[in-house]
């Protein structure tokens, strides 16, 4: 019990928020959590040029879409021949085709600025291997060491008294 008093307030925060913050992100599938097909086009487009993504995103939030990956979806759907496992798989291990040829570049606003921790782990995840299962993990690892890095910096400040 004296070992459980010596630690530190932060340790556990960022012990648990990592721990189950990874698992959230490797166990989740791509694109099932709402709106995140939405922020994962706004981070792509802040690094990567790529004609058919530039036509999706001017679409509406609701009509935008993962360009080739009509299948992932099925994830969710028990209806579909093959198991869900498989297709966790394939997300991680078939390339994106259209978006192969995409160009760098950098494009920020106010507005895409909200997106930047998410658009470095995609472009990280592109660049390594352009598939949906990379780039959407590495754009919820960049996410969530983001916002534990300013929780932790929070709680720092919050605990040595001075005012945010």
């Amino acid at each position: 019990m004296a070992k459980l008093k010596n630690i530190k307030i932060t340790t556990l925060f960022v012990s648990f928020s990592l721990f189950f913050g990874l698992i959230a992100a490797i166990i989740m599938p791509v694109a099932s959590v709402p709106d995140e097909t939405y922020h994962f086009n706004i981070s792509f487009n802040e690094f990567l040029s790529n004609k058919e993504m530039e036509k999706n995103v001017a679409n509406t939030p609701s009509k935008q879409r993962l360009l080739g990956a009509e299948d992932l979806f099925a994830i969710r759907d028990t209806s579909v021949a093959g198991s869900a496992d498989d297709l966790f798989k394939l997300s991680f291990t078939r390339k994106v085709e259209v978006l192969e040829q995409s160009h760098f570049r950098i494009k920020f606003n106010k507005e895409s600025l909200l997106h930047l921790p998410q658009a470095l782990g995609v472009l990280l995840g592109y660049l390594i291997y352009p598939s949906y299962g990379l780039m959407f993990f590495l754009g919820r690892v960049f996410n969530l060491l983001f916002y534990i890095g300013l929780i932790y910096i929070a709680i720092k400040k919050r605990l040595s008294g001075s005012s945010l």
